[in-house]
Order: C-alpha cells, then structure tokens, then sequence
C-alpha cells in the first residue's frame, strides 16, 4: 500500500525519501451519512471506520466495499448496535463486482458473523431490503481477507 521513491532534492544533493499512502479499496453508498466515512486497512482487515451518530439508513439503500482485487474471505463482521437487522438487512458477496450471492450470517446480540469459508470476493454489499428508513449505530463493519 506504500510506494516509494526517492527524490534528489537538488539544492542541496540530498536524497529524500516520499512516501504516498492511498486507499486501494473503495467504500459506496447511497447512504449519505455512510458515503464518506473513511475505510481502515490493517494487516488484513478492511473496515468502516464507526459513525458517532445515529445513521438514518433509508429504505433499499445499501453500502458496499468494493477491494482492490479478489481474495479468499475469512469473515465479516457487522454490529449495527440493534438486534433485529436480520429481519431487515440482507449481506452480500461477488467475486467480480457484478454477480452477487446472499451470505448466511449468525447474530448474536447486535453483532452478525458471516463465515466465508474462503470464497472468493471483490466486492461486500449491505442492503436494507424493506422500504422504510432504520436507524442503526454504525459500531463495526469489518471484512477479513486472507493475504
């Protein structure tokens, strides 16, 4: 995720080292409160960073987190901060961005754990599946990958 080069600062013939960091993943939402959180990358997680607000997410909005290229999934995480979200909340993958498949998940309290079994995924995608607006606590939304 870094790329390095080195510059010839020539005022002064010294070496310097630059350093860009960037996101190679993308967070995509129609959801405005959700559209620019920031993602986190650490090791091999992608997260959402938490909302500190209460999310008005509206009726068949969804949020997806499109990677950079297709890896084998571990598992995803999700705490919406309410139990019923299974009654509402559909969880999905694609390995190409385009064909998409429903993920089985577990709630326990207000966290969902989906099992990936090493499929592979480019693409995660959250929809509200109902036609009114939730209210949700946006705590957790992580993916695991395996690098």
């Amino acid at each position: 995720f870094r790329h390095r080069h080195a510059m010839l600062y020539q005022k002064y013939s010294t070496l310097l080292n630059a350093e860009t960091d960037y996101m190679p993943h993308k967070l995509i939402s129609d959801i405005s409160q959700i559209k620019n959180l920031p993602l986190q990358v650490k090791i091999n997680r992608i997260q959402i960073s938490p909302a500190l607000e209460v999310i008005r997410w509206p009726g068949n909005g969804s949020l997806t987190i499109e990677l950079d290229q297709v890896y084998p999934g571990e598992n995803i995480e999700i705490d919406f901060g309410k139990p019923e979200i299974a009654t509402w909340g559909s969880l999905e993958i694609s390995a190409n961005g385009k064909d998409w498949s429903k993920v089985n998940f577990t709630q326990e309290n207000n966290r969902l754990t989906a099992s990936l079994q090493q499929k592979p995924i480019k693409a995660v995608r959250f929809t509200n599946m109902q036609h009114q607006e939730q209210e949700i606590y946006l705590r957790r939304f992580i993916i695991t990958i395996d690098k």
